[in-house]
């Protein structure tokens, strides 16, 4: 890779970080949606999937790692309980954003199966941290691993969701902007 364009791949992981900041930001300060456990229906995982599909899985797991390891600095309720709770309740879902480009040839269905299989790691990341962190505030009537699973899908499934519809509305009206490079 020419020493100008690494600057632009650098910049444009730069712009894509600081825009999931703004959009976690945003979402999770006008109160929309945050549940009371943490969590909320949101697209902050768009720019870091398109980030991950425009320039690949290296430069997509890496961004993810970065925003997540960072997003503890952000004016957003964290919550935290020890380093581990944390490195799969922010830091791992991010960067498995990036196996949204699981296929070489950018189409809608490779997409479509990109964007969910990368949402299932996320969904699980939450789960795995649910069971072993927060497994002492599911309800009664719930185990540790039911509620987990349960509570994550509440915002998960809903986000990613949205997240994929998107990304397959913006392939489908100009696909350069999504464009495997």
């Amino acid at each position: 890779m020419r020493k100008s364009m690494k600057v632009v791949v650098l910049v444009e992981v730069a712009m894509m970080i600081a825009l999931t900041a703004t959009l976690e930001i945003v979402f999770s300060n006008l109160g929309m949606i945050l549940f009371p456990q943490g969590g909320s229906i949101s697209v902050t995982a768009l720019p870091l999937m398109i980030l991950s599909i425009r320039r690949g899985f290296t430069v997509g797991i890496f961004a993810g790692l970065i925003y997540g390891i960072f997003q503890y600095i952000l004016p957003v309720p964290i919550y935290f309980l020890t380093p581990i709770q944390y490195m799969f309740d922010y830091v791992l879902p991010y960067a498995f954003l990036a196996f949204v480009v699981l296929f070489k040839k950018s189409n809608v269905r490779n997409l479509s199966i990109g964007a969910l299989l990368a949402g299932v790691l996320k969904y699980l990341s939450h789960v795995i941290a649910g069971i072993a962190f927060w497994g002492e505030y599911a309800p009664e009537s719930f185990n540790a691993t039911t509620w987990s699973f349960y509570y994550n899908a509440t915002y998960s499934i809903p986000s990613i969701i949205v997240c994929w519809i998107i990304i397959i509305f913006i392939y489908k009206i100009n696909d350069q902007i999504i464009k495997i490079m």
